[in-house]
């Protein structure tokens, strides 16, 4: 069955045009609800994204937080939708900016530190399309079981890091985790990672790879990164105030 998803936006002043227009191309049909915070501090915009998807939308299954660099495939909704229940929160595949582009997923062998996922498993993961369990992943494009939410240990921040660990993301895998619930990636998901240009599977394969893989990977990344340039050249023109 396929599940109700709620889109959390923890934006900040302004939005690319690359990634409104890949929002409204998205199938949507899986979409129940949308909850947007703007100009706020990540901890406190994930914290108040969080209260306002369980307060609005009482029966949502998965909160799905998509921040303003991602640029995901526009069928991405359909395939969270279809994710099992024993998939507490599922991240997806992009890259980092810089050189050279280690994937933003982690394992976790002794906690609470992480360890990046290599080169070689990472390339494994793309070649095989599925679900692996990771010790963290960062949240660009993130769905997170209702039941997470509802079962979080409250004496714990849900979203305030507290050292070692700096980043929001890691900091709620980490608590996660030991509250019992598992995180995962899926490498059949993959999304274009905004900076100046979009960083996607191309630049990463590009670091390092052979050739055949390089080329597989940069039809992966036409799916989400290069299809902007042929939205934007068939989107209608808008006058604001008509």
């Amino acid at each position: 069955m396929s599940q109700k998803l709620v889109v959390a936006f923890p934006l900040y002043r302004q939005v690319s045009s690359g990634w409104l227009l890949t929002w409204l191309q998205m199938n949507k049909a899986s979409v129940t609800g949308v909850v947007a915070s703007e100009g706020v501090y990540i901890t406190h915009a994930m914290e108040a994204l969080t209260a306002m998807a369980l307060k609005n939308y009482p029966d949502f299954d998965r909160l799905v937080v998509y921040e303003a660099d991602m640029i995901p495939p526009v069928d991405a909704f359909e395939r969270i939708a279809s994710y099992g229940e024993e998939h507490d929160i599922v991240g997806s595949v992009y890259f980092k900016h810089v050189y050279p582009h280690e994937i933003m997923a982690w394992h976790q062998p002794e906690p609470p530190l992480f360890q990046p996922v290599s080169r070689e498993e990472a390339q494994g993961m793309i070649d095989n399309p599925g679900l692996y369990e990771m010790g963290g992943v960062a949240m660009g494009l993130t769905s997170i079981s209702r039941r997470v939410l509802e079962n979080w240990d409250p004496e714990i921040p849900m979203w305030a890091p507290a050292p070692p660990l700096v980043g929001h993301d890691l900091h709620f895998c980490n608590e996660a985790r030991k509250q019992g619930f598992k995180v995962w990636l899926d490498s059949a998901l993959g999304c274009g990672h905004m900076s100046e240009r979009p960083v996607g599977y191309a630049d990463w394969a590009a670091a390092d790879g052979s050739p055949a893989f390089r080329k597989r990977c940069e039809s992966w990344q036409e799916r989400s990164v290069l299809r902007i340039a042929e939205l934007a050249d068939n989107a209608p023109a808008t006058v604001v105030g008509e």
